[in-house]
């Protein structure tokens, strides 16, 4: 019911809402489709604009996507019929209509899989479901991540099901998952480690332990855990190596392209005004935009409290792994210079 709720509520308004940054991700899935290659020269044009906003890129003398294939891939079902069938005809459309399904399954997925991780930690009653339709309805998930194919959108996917792992207590497996999202959006490889570690940061064992013997323990724990998200993201920089002949993709570009803005590089910005800014300015600030999320903030530090920790101990333990998560990529965002 609320996959489908959100579903039709994403795809109310008819249309296929995004930016340059999904461009060329739209077109993805139909080179794949038709040729099993990611080359887009038989879809686009080199356009001089994107170029310069790196949205296309040109390697081995071909015309590519510059964002890593995730969300492309995770699409390729929805644009499975069309593209075969050849209807529509018109790949403008086929890109538009199919990527707007595309990233509204995968919002829409990620509300569901978020309320079954919720049914499993919260008390019996609405709440996995009200916090559900927040999460689904109260923040950008419908705004952005479900309206174009953004690397927002399988970011949120995998997290969510990261999320779902941890309570079926697949701390290995969550990590593995919320690294197909960090290859799509980098920022995210730091709640890796925290994924890994969710049985074990909060537990009265570990903290049982002498103090200097805490960090051998998690190495130990965390370390194979991660075996397999370390393998999805040496696939990644692997395939940044090849077409953009970095491991970081087109970081180094983009850090060119800040050189305008008096920057050596892109966390070159100030941390106290992208703080506020991303929090608090009337353009871009999350608690405007959703301001919903002041109840997450409060929540976040209800989770630390002893109280909280007696009555929902499965709750509060996966409260504090993602109030430390956000926390962390607020400040990484923050330090970004063009927050």
């Amino acid at each position: 019911m609320l996959f489908g709720l959100l579903l039709l509520v994403y795809n109310s308004n008819l249309r296929q809402v995004s930016s340059g940054d999904t461009k060329m991700a739209r077109y993805v899935p139909i080179a794949l489709l038709r040729s099993g290659r990611l080359e887009l020269d038989d879809l686009v044009s080199i356009d001089p604009v994107e170029g310069r906003q790196i949205h296309q890129w040109v390697s081995h003398g071909h015309i590519y996507d510059s964002f890593p294939p995730v969300a492309p891939l995770l699409a390729l079902p929805v644009y499975a019929v069309p593209v075969w069938l050849g209807r529509p005809a018109d790949a403008n459309l086929v890109a538009n209509l199919a990527s707007k399904i595309a990233a509204s399954i995968m919002a829409a997925l990620s509300a569901a899989l978020l309320y079954a991780a919720l049914r499993r930690i919260l008390p019996v009653g609405d709440s996995a479901w009200v916090s559900a339709l927040v999460y689904g309805l109260g923040t950008s998930t419908w705004s952005t991540a479900s309206q174009g194919l953004w690397t927002h959108s399988p970011a949120v996917l995998t997290l969510c099901g990261a999320l779902l792992l941890l309570t079926l207590r697949r701390p290995g497996w969550a990590a593995t998952v919320a690294a197909v999202g960090a290859v799509a959006r980098p920022v995210t490889l730091v709640l890796i480690p925290l994924l890994a570690s969710y049985d074990f940061s909060f537990s009265g064992a570990a903290t049982s332990r002498p103090a200097w013997e805490r960090p051998i323990a998690w190495l130990r724990l965390v370390v194979p855990r991660c075996l397999g998200a370390a393998a999805v993201v040496v696939a990644g920089a692997l395939y940044n190596l090849w077409l953009f002949g970095s491991l970081a993709g087109t970081n180094e570009m983009r850090n060119a392209q800040f050189t305008r803005l008096f920057a050596t590089h892109n966390f070159d910005g100030s941390l106290p005004e992208g703080l506020l800014g991303l929090t608090l300015c009337p353009n871009r600030g999350l608690l405007v935009f959703s301001p919903v999320v002041v109840f997450a903030f409060w929540g976040g530090v209800r989770a630390w409290s002893r109280s909280t920790a007696a009555r929902f101990p499965e709750a509060a333990r996966l409260a504090r792994s993602a109030s430390l998560g956000f926390l962390v990529v607020l400040l990484v965002y923050s330090k970004y210079l063009v927050w």
